[in-house]
């Protein structure tokens, strides 16, 4: 998802943040966002999309649908283009109008790692069963 918003709107770093962590980057080192997520107040920009202020992630896009407003699962950042300007409004909308399709996309995928990793633990609990006890 990070390579085509990048390729869409032509940024030099982007990330993802999932529960408070930095779970994606392009652009950025792991550790270099989560420096920033260390100053990074969420409750600041609730009605802004944009910092312009923030030369690290100037946009801040939450991530929730529309049927759980006001629960986000997280942030899409996107920093400024390499001559320093940030997206336009439009692209700033944009990006907000798919931040419902990425937060649905997300939340499955993180439903259907739980599910295996469910499904794992059962398996594994099951050979353990019928494995021979050592003492046989």
């Amino acid at each position: 998802m990070l390579k085509r918003v990048e390729a869409g709107v032509r940024t030099t770093r982007l990330a993802v943040l999932l529960d408070n962590k930095v779970a994606a980057v392009r652009g950025i080192s792991e550790a270099d966002a989560a420096i920033w997520l260390k100053e990074f107040d969420p409750n600041s920009c609730q009605d802004e999309v944009c910092a312009s202020s923030d030369k690290t992630f100037p946009i801040r896009v939450p991530l929730q649908t529309r049927a759980s407003e006001g629960e986000w699962i997280g942030w899409l950042l996107i920093g400024p283009r390499p001559d320093g300007s940030i997206l336009s409004k439009d692209e700033q909308k944009a990006l907000v109008d798919v931040a419902g399709p990425i937060t649905m996309a997300i939340r499955i995928a993180s439903r259907r790692e739980e599910r295996e990793h469910v499904l794992e633990r059962r398996i594994e609990a099951l050979e353990s069963r019928l494995s021979p006890s050592p003492a046989n």
